[in-house]
């Protein structure tokens, strides 16, 4: 599984995230595009939030059967930990709601665990 994200901090607690997911098994694969708001609050090094997204998510059939595009809301937590003031490390728990899925229904539940990189260095929120 691969996931990549971005955050923009508006203000003392809010934000905005956009995520990517990959996950690929022996004959299925998805990939998710999300984007929605982010609450956080700032806890010394410690960072937990709570997140909404919608978005689109793309189901690829087994033997390039089809490839298809469904809408998403995703709801989610997570918890940041500064390690230094460029790296982070992130545990992530997400669930999906595909809607429309052509066989029954798909509501995939992420956890992630990884270290991000931070551009801006400096905390801009301290409580």
């Amino acid at each position: 599984m691969f996931t990549a994200y971005v955050d923009l901090d508006l203000n003392l607690h809010l934000g905005i995230e956009a995520e990517f997911h990959q996950a690929s098994g022996a004959t299925l694969s998805q990939k998710t595009y999300e984007v929605g708001g982010r609450y956080f609050r700032t806890y010394g090094r410690l960072v937990p939030y709570a997140k909404g997204m919608v978005g689109r998510g793309v189901f690829d059939y087994p033997n390039n059967g089809a490839s298809l595009a469904y809408n998403i809301f995703a709801g989610g937590a997570g918890l940041d930990a500064r390690l230094s003031n460029r790296l982070h490390l992130r545990g992530d728990y997400e669930f999906q709601k595909w809607f429309g899925f052509h066989n029954g229904s798909t509501d995939p539940q992420l956890v992630t665990i990884g270290v991000a990189y931070h551009f801006d260095s400096k905390p801009k929120y301290s409580h």
